[in-house]
Parts: C-alpha cells; structure tokens; sequence
C-alpha cells in the first residue's frame, strides 16, 4: 500500500477495548510509554469526541479566552474543552492548523496552558491528572499522529513536521524528516 504500514485490524468486544488497542498499539509502534491513567484519559477523549463535527470550526484562542471570563464548574469545562480539542487537532487534524495560517505548535501551547490553568483550578485528584495530560501533551499527541499515519494520506507536510519538531521536540515529527 504505498508503503503505508497498517496496523493489524483487531475486532474488541467494545469501543472502548477497540480505542484502547489502537492507542497500545500507537504508542508501541512510536516507542512511547505512557502510564494507564493517561492511556484511560486518551481512550476517553476519542470516545467523548467520537461523533463531534463542528472541531474544525471553532476558535481556539477565542474559547480559551472564553473560559478566562468563566468562574467554577463552567470555567473548568470549558479549559478542559480547550485543551482536548487543541489536542485532538494537534494530533488527528493537523492540516486545520495550515488551514488557519498557524503552526501545529500554536494548539499545542494553548492545550498545554488550558490543561494547567484547569490542574490549578481543581482542589481534587483531578488535579494532578491533568498537569499530566499537560507535562504529556507531546507524547500524547505523538501518539495520535501515528494513528492518524495508519492512514494513506501523509500525516504532516514536511515544513509542518520541522516546525513541530523543532518547537515541542514531537519524536513522530522529527521521525517524519529523517526516517530511521
């Protein structure tokens, strides 16, 4: 297939067994380790977002400057929002970011900060998942890279996947410019 490596197909009994064997095998096939709370966190957000089609329209920015105004539960909702999309689209969309006039790096410091803003908002548990998710953003996107590389179309373009590498150090965009 044009040299496009496809992972084995494996049938779940669930969705959620189906996303969680697609991320272990993400994750093997770009040398990532990731511990099972943020494992659990990805295989959730792809099912949270399994069925949404408005990602590509909205303004990240502006939402994040949207839940600045916010107070509470509404403002920890909406941070978190933010930082899921600018990860999913870091990750699975990066061509909205050329789209945009922007580089993928710009979603990925806006989901970094809007998961820390959410960690330091929180007074729970929930805290430290998410100045994880934050400190891991990198990896994580990483990792939804390659999923979205099981695909025949080239996942970045080849100035995206420098720009990436050079501003967050992505080993899946330094590996998309000098293949091993």
């Amino acid at each position: 297939m044009n040299g496009v490596y496809m992972p084995k197909l494996l049938i779940e009994p669930t969705a959620t067994a189906s996303w969680q064997t697609l991320i272990q095998q993400a994750a093997n096939d770009s040398k990532i380790t990731i511990d099972s709370d943020l494992e659990s966190y990805l295989v959730f957000l792809l099912m949270r977002f399994l069925k949404e089609n408005q990602l590509g329209h909205l303004m990240m920015g502006m939402e994040y400057l949207n839940a600045q105004t916010q107070i509470g539960h509404h403002q920890q909702e909406q941070l978190r929002d933010v930082a899921d999309h600018c990860l999913l689209l870091s990750g699975l969309y990066p061509q909205i970011a050329d789209k945009r006039n922007v580089n993928i790096s710009y979603f990925v410091n806006l989901g970094r900060t809007a998961y820390l803003d959410l960690s330091n908002s929180l007074k729970h548990a929930g805290s430290l998942l998410y100045k994880a998710v934050s400190q891991s953003f990198v990896l994580l996107m990483d990792i939804l890279l390659t999923i979205r590389s099981y695909t025949s179309t080239p996942v970045l373009k080849p100035l995206q996947a420098f720009n990436l590498w050079t501003d967050t150090g992505s080993f899946v965009a330094q590996k998309s410019i000098h293949p091993v």
